[in-house]
């Protein structure tokens, strides 16, 4: 899944790439010129794809820049939830990750416990990277055609997006290959909360039971094993068929 959502932020900025290769030479600051210059050849001899076709929008067009703003929010966005997981995972009421000393610090207090502190400056990132982007919605908001000098502020914002993405993503990717995974307590803990259910409902769903029957039963089932304090993975076969006798012993594969 984490995978799955920087796949679509390499695909965004791609398609922010799109938006830059319109040559806007020719354009003055108000209107266009009158020099005897053949815009397509300008256009093949930098390396350009389209022509811009109208002097007064091309010198105060910005949308490229809101653009690449709305593409880093995503970013950032993505980061700060798995930068959650991250942390959520290490606590100790879950204790799936370890973290490495390298991006983690003491606690002031608590010997015992360490802080995930790049997590947590890459979760913090966010609100810089949104007031970025509404920095630059509001300076053009109301700016009457064409250029003004507003757009000179649009710079700051700009520049400081792309060097915090740059950075956060170079830190997020150092991070990855040190990061230790419990898989046992990973395991164990996705027995204990009954996440194989769905499993047992299919189970008498391919023995023809339909869903919503499966439903009702494996729901009975999970009471029973909260009441008597037991599990889907060490229940009887006897205490599973006082619910449905289309149970068999084949069902702990799919409990399990």
């Amino acid at each position: 899944s984490w995978n799955e959502m920087l796949k679509r932020d390499h695909l965004n900025l791609l398609n922010c790439k799109k938006s830059l290769q319109y040559c806007p030479l020719g354009s003055a600051a108000l209107s266009g010129h009158n020099y005897n210059i053949n815009r397509n050849t300008i256009k093949k001899f930098l390396n350009f794809k389209n022509l811009t076709e109208n002097s007064v929008d091309a010198v105060s067009d910005r949308d490229y820049i809101v653009m690449f703003a709305h593409f880093c929010n995503l970013i950032i966005t993505h980061l700060s939830r798995i930068s959650e997981d991250m942390i959520i995972w290490s606590n100790n009421n879950f204790d799936f990750l370890k973290l490495s000393d390298l991006i983690s610090s003491g606690s002031s207090i608590m010997p015992q416990k360490k802080n995930p502190d790049l997590f947590e400056l890459i979760r913090a990132k966010t609100g810089r990277i949104y007031g970025n982007s509404l920095s630059i919605l509001t300076i053009l908001k109301a700016q009457p055609l064409s250029y003004n000098k507003d757009n000179q502020e649009d710079k700051e914002s700009l520049f400081d997006n792309i060097y915090t993405i740059k950075k956060t993503l170079n830190s997020f990717r150092k991070c990855l290959p040190i990061l230790k995974f419990n898989k046992k307590n990973m395991y164990f803990s996705a027995l204990k909360n009954y996440s194989t259910a769905t499993d047992m409902a299919d189970y008498l769903v391919k023995k023809g039971v339909l869903f919503r029957e499966a439903h009702k039963i494996v729901g009975n089932c999970i009471q029973y094993c909260e009441k008597n304090n037991i599990n889907l993975f060490n229940i009887s076969l006897n205490e599973l068929k006082r619910f449905s006798n289309l149970f068999e012993k084949n069902i702990f594969y799919d409990l399990s």
